[in-house]
């Protein structure tokens, strides 16, 4: 299996497909959405309570895409991404140092 690019991991992508269908058994709107960014392919699950609202987060991601691929945007955005990855690096100790605090009084 090429694990390359996430829409040819086919159990990944089972799981996702059914996700989807089981969110839209329950009435919510759905969209499985891939997106190639220069760092590599990604696939989003859109969901919202209506169609606009996960089409809209679709439409939301392919312009990120679009910025991400932009001459004039693209070091920008990957200086967002490596700030993304260092916010995500420190949220654990962040949420667990606010959690002490929030028992404490």
């Amino acid at each position: 299996m090429d694990q390359s690019n996430i829409l040819n991991n086919d159990l990944a992508m089972a799981i996702l497909r059914d996700a989807a269908e089981k969110l839209k058994a329950l009435g919510v709107h759905c969209i499985v959405s891939p997106l190639s960014l220069p760092q590599g392919v990604s696939v989003s699950l859109h969901a919202g309570t209506s169609a606009v609202v996960s089409t809209a987060a679709d439409v939301a991601s392919e312009r990120g895409g679009e910025y991400a691929h932009a001459v004039e945007t693209n070091k920008q955005f990957s200086a967002m991404v490596a700030n993304a990855l260092a916010d995500q690096a420190i949220m654990p100790d962040y949420i667990a140092a606010m959690g002490r605090e929030n028992n404490t009084n």
